[in-house]
C-alpha cells in the first residue's frame, strides 16, 4: 500500500542523489503537489494523488527516458491526473515557462507581419503578450502551480 511518507522518501532519494532527473522529470511539480497534499480533503482523491505519485516516483527510478515523446506521455498519464485534482481542491494552475511565451509571441508577431501588418492589432496583440509573459514570470516561482516541462 501506498503511503505519502513513502512517496515523499522516493522524492527526497530522487531529488538528492540523481541530480539528472530534476529537470526532465517533473520535480517540481511533484514538490508543490507534496507541500499542498493536506489542502485535498477527499479521501478517495488522496488515495489516487498517493498511488500516482508513487506509481511516477517508481517509474522515474526504474527507467531512463529521453525521449521527449515519451515523457510527454508520462506527463500526461502521471502528472496532469494530479495536477487536476490539486486545481480543483488547492487552486493549482497550469505553467508555461516565460521563454515558451516569449517564443510563440514571436512567432505570431512574424504571421501577423506576414498576412496583415495591421499596426493596431500588432499593439494589441503585443500588450496582450507582455501581459501573459509577466504573469508567467510571476508565477514561475509560486507553489501552486504544474508545468509541463519537456
Amino acid at each position: 500500500m501506498c503511503t505519502i511518507h513513502s512517496v515523499i522518501e522516493k522524492y527526497n532519494y530522487i531529488f538528492e542523489n540523481i541530480p539528472a532527473k530534476r529537470k526532465r522529470y517533473h520535480l517540481n511539480s511533484i514538490r508543490n503537489f507534496l507541500l499542498h497534499f493536506d489542502e485535498i480533503k477527499d479521501n478517495v482523491e488522496k488515495k489516487q494523488v498517493i498511488c500516482l505519485l508513487n506509481n511516477y516516483l517508481d517509474f522515474i527510478l526504474n527507467n531512463s527516458n529521453d525521449n521527449n515523446k515519451e515523457r510527454q506521455n508520462d506527463y500526461y498519464n502521471f502528472i496532469e491526473p494530479v495536477g487536476l485534482i490539486y486545481k480543483k481542491h488547492a487552486s493549482f494552475r497550469y505553467f508555461i515557462s516565460p521563454q515558451f511565451c516569449i517564443f510563440i509571441s514571436v512567432i505570431i508577431n512574424i504571421i501577423i507581419l506576414i498576412v496583415n501588418p495591421n499596426i493596431l492589432l500588432l499593439i494589441c496583440f503585443n500588450s496582450l503578450s507582455i501581459a501573459v509573459i509577466m504573469s508567467m514570470y510571476f508565477k514561475e516561482h509560486s507553489t501552486r502551480v504544474y508545468r509541463a516541462g519537456w
